[in-house]
């Protein structure tokens, strides 16, 4: 992967699809939140933020808002996407998962993202992939190019054979359906590993 993905020219450029993870968060007013000294922001399961008096921050704390600002930055509708931010916020997102998974980030005509997923889940040795469910959500989505990333619980992000053999399909499925897999990155809790750096897309 290169410092930036490239879209190829296109005359009929595919409807852009509302983004999964949208980067608004309402925050409480100040009226609301007035304590004495420092206070913590919290996210709940729903994705909003409350004010709670100082205390030490957990590492889920941490994490969530890290993901949510690099987020934020990654899902901005009007850039293209940004291979070196997508990484990071990959590793951020699915660095510490104590399971593999498999997400993928689909996009526009001019590589902005429209929808970023988790769509297999497995155990800490691997994840079942359905090239027929990835098909379907390329569809319902309208997109033109995609990223996949899998995460390594093991914490070492080598791919293995059964990694190069699913980029492999995946690559020849989304052919099929005029769609463009950009990269596949593989992501443990320290370091990536990208498909396209390396040349293997």
């Amino acid at each position: 992967m290169n410092a930036a993905y490239h879209s190829e020219p296109e005359s009929n450029a595919k409807s852009q699809g509302a983004a999964l993870d949208p980067e608004a968060r309402q925050r409480a007013g100040d009226s609301e939140h007035k304590h004495q000294g420092a206070v913590r922001w919290v996210r709940d399961s729903a994705g909003r933020y409350s004010a709670r008096a100082l205390g030490a921050f957990t590492e889920a704390d941490v994490l969530a808002l890290a993901e949510d600002i690099l987020s934020g930055r990654v899902q901005r509708m009007s850039e293209p996407l940004r291979p070196d931010m997508l990484k990071d916020w990959l590793r951020v997102r699915m660095g510490h998962l104590p399971r593999e998974e498999m997400h993928v980030v689909w996009c526009d005509s001019r590589l902005r993202i429209i929808g970023m997923e988790c769509l297999f889940t497995g155990s800490i040795h691997g994840a079942a992939i359905y090239p027929r469910e990835l098909a379907r959500r390329a569809l319902e989505v309208n997109a033109t190019y995609a990223v996949v990333a899998h995460n390594h619980p093991s914490g070492i992000p080598e791919p293995s054979i059964a990694d190069h053999d699913i980029t492999k399909q995946i690559k020849q499925l989304f052919g099929l359906l005029d769609v463009k897999l950009l990269d596949h990155v593989v992501v443990a809790a320290t370091a990536v590993v990208s498909f396209a750096e390396r040349g293997l897309i």
